[in-house]
């Protein structure tokens, strides 16, 4: 299982956590690593994925947002889009294969993009 500071360095969040006693495995520590590491990497993390996904209807926040570092820019966010609903799909290629020997089967799907 992924926590939420696997993208960051164990070092960055033992500072973090040596700087205040308040930034000790909190929320806040994590959202800091996040900036970090995505400043240093020069990638979006999952985090800040994450949270643009939660605002994508609100172009403004998430720009406003990025430029602190928060989120991932809006165009980022859109273009990741359809890779994300591909690899969802192809997750679930395996949960498509329906036997109808014992009886009525019905299915759904729904459009990512």
């Amino acid at each position: 299982m992924n926590t939420l500071n696997d993208e960051c360095s164990p070092t960055l969040m033992a500072l973090l956590g040596a700087i205040s006693p308040n930034l000790n495995n909190t929320l806040q520590a994590a959202m800091i690593g996040h900036i970090v590491t995505s400043a240093v990497s020069d990638q979006a993390t999952s985090l800040q994925l994450a949270l643009s996904v939660l605002l994508s209807r609100q172009r403004k926040v998430i720009e406003e947002l990025h430029s602190f570092g928060v989120t991932t820019t809006y165009d980022e966010l859109r273009r990741l889009r359809i890779p994300a609903a591909h690899a969802v799909v192809s997750a679930q290629r395996g949960l498509t294969q329906f036997d109808s020997a014992d009886g009525l089967v019905q299915a759904v799907s729904d459009n990512f993009v």
